[in-house]
């Protein structure tokens, strides 16, 4: 069998073919079907990957697609498949691993997708987990209070709180029971069955691991090098778990290793710190106070970039602010969990993570302006805060943006 013989029946199968979903019920495909047919052995299907012929198999579809109107990637009409179309840019990549995997274009088109989709079904199975932790529970004294931090976490048990954070929390055990000292701070509260379960608010500040129960509260943390973001660039990465006060300090711990601290010798040693740690610590009590815990599925997000820190908070404005009226006014979305955090103290600064009320965003902007010589940027994707805080030039030149 030469190449104007399998042309031809290309072109064949190509003219029979009067829908979409006639095309992609036929044998034409590429990897498994003329070629696999014409050549069964896999070092031949190999080498005729490598003839111009194997690129023409592509012409008689695609001038087929043309004549009937249907785009590159349209799904059948109601065919009942699902169907991909990988576009020829992609065919030389895939046919050096496929080859290198002993396995077909198509084959191993088919298995990445499906690893794909493995992925987008974990993430929707977590997404299922979070959304029983945000019904009203029936019963339940927390369900008339809005607050979702203040909401029952089902799968959750009081012996999944941390004896020594409450300890450290309250002090020493006092004289009464252990359960109404939580249930009347709201750490626990009753189910419809009268059980003491965590509030989210509670597991979030005392859980031993409170990520067990709310897979999405934490920090997903990247360093990339240059100024895009790309995987090829990421060189580092963290997943930040834990209690709330363990999330801020090791979040802010990041920035400080991984941000770039050149310095001159003109007279003596002198840094050039990217950010000002203090309002970048400020900017992440912020995210972590206040992002709406109720979208399951929804992480915090810290970038380092050379030239930037972008920080994602789940969640939108309120109703009445903007985020032209974010520094002047006050905002909290998780009130008990926010009375919480009021009276921990943060590692870095031996103070309150919440001390002045209504201040933070004023001074996430004035203090990392004075810092870099450019102001912050509140942005606003949907139901996704964006904070882009910008890094002190280097003092050094031949940086090249990028690079």
């Amino acid at each position: 069998m030469n190449d104007d013989d399998i042309l031809a029946e290309a072109r064949d199968i190509a003219d029979e073919a009067t829908t979409w979903a006639d095309l992609s019920d036929s044998p034409f495909d590429p990897a498994d079907g003329l070629v696999a047919r014409r050549f069964p052995d896999a070092s031949e299907r190999t080498e005729f990957r490598k003839t111009d012929a194997y690129g023409e198999l592509h012409k008689p579809v695609e001038l087929k697609m043309k004549e009937t109107g249907v785009v590159a990637g349209a799904a059948p009409e109601k065919s009942g498949r699902f169907v991909v179309r990988l576009p020829t840019s992609l065919h030389a990549a895939l046919e050096q691993e496929a080859a290198e995997e002993g396995t077909s274009l198509n084959q191993l088109a088919v298995a990445k997708l499906v690893a794909g989709l493995s992925t987008t079904v974990a993430r929707f199975s977590e997404a299922l987990q979070g959304a029983e932790v945000a019904r009203a529970q029936p019963g339940d004294p927390t369900a008339a209070n809005p607050g979702f931090d203040e909401q029952i976490v089902p799968t959750a048990t009081d012996r999944d709180l941390d004896d020594a954070k409450l300890t450290g929390f309250f002090g020493a055990p006092p004289g009464i029971p252990r359960a109404d000292l939580l249930r009347n701070t709201r750490v626990t509260a009753p189910d419809e069955a009268g059980v003491d379960r965590p509030t989210v608010a509670g597991l979030l500040a005392f859980g031993a691991a409170p990520q067990q129960h709310l897979h999405s509260a934490c920090i997903d943390a990247v360093v990339y090098r240059g100024i895009r973001q790309s995987s090829e660039h990421a060189v580092h990465s963290d997943r930040i778990d834990g209690t709330v006060d363990s999330q801020i300090n090791a979040a802010g711990a990041f920035v400080e290793r991984f941000m770039l601290k050149p310095s001159r010798k003109p007279l003596g040693r002198v840094d050039y710190p990217q950010y000002d740690l203090a309002p970048v610590h400020e900017a992440i009590v912020n995210a972590v106070a206040h992002r709406d815990y109720s979208m399951a599925g929804a992480k915090i997000r810290l970038f380092l970039f050379d030239d930037r820190l972008e920080l994602y908070s789940p969640g939108a404005l309120a109703n009445s602010l903007t985020i032209e009226t974010m520094p002047y006014r006050v905002f909290t979305r998780n009130q008990l969990l926010v009375n919480f955090l009021t009276r921990m103290k943060s590692r870095r600064t031996g103070q309150s993570f919440l001390e002045s009320r209504g201040e933070g965003v004023r001074r996430i902007l004035d203090v990392s302006e004075a810092h870099s010589g450019r102001r912050p940027v509140y942005e606003l994707f949907g139901d996704e805060l964006r904070l882009t805080i910008w890094a002190q030039p280097s003092p050094h030149e031949g940086r090249a943006a990028g690079s």
